[in-house]
This record gives structure tokens, sequence and C-alpha cells, in this order.
């Protein structure tokens, strides 16, 4: 589920006394992004809390510029509770190593909140997050100036603030068995104003994502970048929490160094985010 663990371990000053981190490294693509960061260590969780799919989260501790310590993954000394609210349902994370921590046998179910408690024997964190209602999701093709353009169209989100993530992936139609079966991120072209995307015009265009904000009823076209008939595609949609779109919408925008805002958190007493996930993949 997490492709992103993050980093926080490169400290410089920057007038008045003030400390900020600005390196945050992603593992799985390798890019540096800019992040503000106080001069102190603090706990850092990333999770996610994805409909049907086992709960995951990654926990580290940042850098201290006065004590010159690194960032380190936190792998024990720590409990990790997961609660669903209005209920006496408890789960333990264990962890897997290397910062990684995973709960088994439960499935988190669309529509339900959970809390979560992280306690060290440095402080305790607490964040909530709401799994969002499903949705449906239905995908057309047509030809416009002799180029196929799709249109998704999206309904029954649920809530009034329910965002979603749209993400394109393609493989070759090649028999051949690489890593992740060949799914590759690719470009996704949108001109929509109904995308973050297009409205604000702060991410690269074409993208990797688009982010379509909270309305009950959608439709947006859509085509890769670069059309290949040798490819088979599949769109990736994620209805996810308000805050979770926020922090993905800044990560993206500073990944691309286009946004010195921090990233939002919802993680009480640390950093980080802890947010809720209903996903549909649909085959082009």
């Amino acid at each position: 589920m997490w492709d992103t663990r993050i980093f926080f371990n490169k400290i410089f000053w920057m007038g008045h006394g003030s400390v900020f981190s600005i390196l945050l490294m992603l593992f799985a693509c390798q890019k540096d992004v800019e992040l503000n960061l106080p001069n102190d260590t603090k706990i850092t969780v990333t999770a996610e809390m994805q409909a049907d799919q086992q709960p995951k989260l990654y926990l580290s501790t940042t850098g201290n510029v006065g004590l010159k310590t690194l960032p380190q993954p936190i792998t024990g000394n720590a409990v990790v509770t997961l609660s669903e609210d209005g209920s006496n349902k408890k789960f333990q994370y264990r962890s897997l190593g290397d910062g990684y921590w995973l709960v088994d046998g439960m499935l988190p179910l669309a529509g339900t909140t959970y809390s979560l408690t992280v306690t060290t024997d440095q402080k305790e964190l607490r964040a909530s997050t709401t799994v969002p209602p499903s949705f449906n999701a239905e995908i057309k093709n047509t030809l416009s100036a002799g180029e196929n353009i799709f249109k998704l169209y999206l309904s029954s989100l649920g809530k009034s603030d329910q965002s979603v993530i749209i993400r394109l992936q393609a493989r070759s139609k090649l028999p051949q068995q690489p890593v992740n079966n060949g799914w590759q991120d690719e470009k996704i072209r949108c001109n929509d104003a109904l995308t973050d995307n297009v409205r604000y015009n702060e991410l690269s265009s074409p993208g990797l994502k688009l982010f379509l904000p909270a309305m009950p009823v959608s439709t947006i076209d859509f085509s890769p970048e670069y059309p290949d008939g040798r490819k088979e595609y599949r769109l990736l949609i994620k209805a996810v929490t308000p805050v979770y779109y926020k922090y993905s919408y800044t990560y993206e925008c500073m990944k691309g160094g286009g946004s010195i805002i921090p990233l939002q958190s919802n993680i009480e007493n640390g950093l980080g985010i802890f947010g809720g996930v209903v996903e549909k993949t649909i085959y082009l």
C-alpha cells in the first residue's frame, strides 16, 4: 500500500535562529523534497487505512540538530494500537522490522472510524480517521480529433467533503512477468478545470496524479500523455479523507518544487498522516 516513507535528516539555520528540516527522502522514487521541521526530535507516522486491506504503517523518529542525531526507524520499544470507534474492538500492530508495522487478521470497513495510538518511552501519539464510503466509477472511451479520450464518471461519493486522487498505470502487452507484474505509473493528460491540477496550476502537467476536490457527482476527461497500442492501461481511483487529500496534494507540489507549505498532519504530539482510503481499479 505505502510506497513512501519519510526521513527527516538534514538541518540548517534560516534567520532569527529558526531551524528547518529540508530533506524528505522517498525510498521508492529517490527524490528529495523540502519540508519545514522544528528543532526537536519527533515521532513520524505514515499510515493509510484502506478498506479491505490489512492496516500497515511506517514509524520513525526525526533527526535532532542539537543532539546531532539522524532519523531512525522504530522497530521496537513501542506499542501501536488500533481501535474501532463505536465498539470494543482493539487490534495490535506487530513490528515487521525497519520501521514497518502490520495488523494481522483485520480488514478496515468502509464508512467506519478508527483511532490510532502509538505509545513509546518518549510520548503518546494519537490520531483518528474515517474510511470513506464506497463509490461508483465508470469509464467510457470516445474518439475526438482522431485521439482516444476517456471519460470518467464518479458518483455516490457519500459526504460532500469527499475527495478523489487518480493515478494511471500501464504495462506491456508482451508476455512477461517483471516486478509488480510490470505496472508502472504513467503521466496523465487532463485539461478539466474540475481538477485542482488545472484550477491552481501548481502541479506539472501532464502529471502522475489528478486531484479532484469534493463534489457528489463528477465527470472528467483524460488520456495517457503518450498513448501506446502495445500497452494496457488501468486507472487507480482513491476516495480519501480531506486531510489526506491536502497532505497528498501538498506532497506532490513539494516534489515538483512548487510549494514551501508544510505537509498537513493529523498526528497529535507527532508528525505525519493517518488517512482513510477506499480504492477502486478500472482496466481501460
